[in-house]
């Protein structure tokens, strides 16, 4: 079912502003209901229903940074990357220490071959958050993407460093030194790896012996 099936839309007139130019508690109240339609709507995978909902809500508070950045989430897990970079964008030009957002905007960088903006970002984030493991790993990627192994490895140690159990930093650190022809150290992060993760510690080791 549409998410114009699943929730009426108010009259147009909980949209006006009061005197003082603010949005009417109405308008509050419906843009609250169009945001939990939207991430009901996201956990059932419904994706694009749920951009409907995230846009019904930010018609009505359009200052409100997570109406962009669930928006923009939504169109990442769809792949349209173009969109998805426009709404995290907006989303931290409204508040700036969104860290989930400066995060996930940094992540469409390196997708687009941004890497300089995403190790910018990277560090931003991290400088608000120093223990999110997450950031840590994507400025590892940033930085192996951007070819600076010895950064990346240190971006994935100190993410290991904060959780051992994160697997994502152990892969990055396989694919670094496979790329710096280290089939030793490549072995290493693949054996701690396959107790976190077998299925991508295979994938791991299936390019190790591609290049060795």
């Amino acid at each position: 079912m549409g998410f114009l099936n699943a929730l009426k839309l108010r009259n147009r007139s909980e949209a006006a502003e009061d005197e003082s130019g603010k949005p009417s508690l109405v308008s509050v109240h419906s843009a609250r209901q169009h945001y939990e339609a939207g991430m009901a709507l996201a956990g059932q995978g419904l994706y694009r229903e749920a951009i409907e909902a995230f846009q019904q809500a930010t018609l009505k508070q359009p200052h409100d940074a997570k109406l962009h950045y669930h928006q923009g989430r939504m169109y990442d897990m769809l792949g349209r990357v173009d969109k998805a970079l426009v709404c995290y964008e907006q989303a931290v030009r409204l508040k700036a220490d969104y860290i989930e957002a400066c995060n996930d905007l940094g992540v469409v960088y390196s997708k687009l071959g941004r890497n300089v903006e995403a190790i910018t970002l990277f560090h931003k984030t991290l400088r608000q958050s120093p223990g999110y493991v997450e950031a840590l790993n994507n400025l590892g990627v940033a930085y192996y993407n951007w070819g600076s192994y010895a950064e990346a490895i240190k971006a994935c140690r100190k993410a290991i460093q904060i959780n051992r159990a994160y697997p994502n930093s152990y892969y990055l650190l396989g694919l670094i030194y496979i790329d710096l022809k280290d089939k030793e150290m490549a072995l290493e992060a693949q054996r701690t790896l396959q107790e976190l993760d077998p299925e991508t510690s295979r994938q791991l080791l299936e390019q190790i012996y591609k290049q060795f």
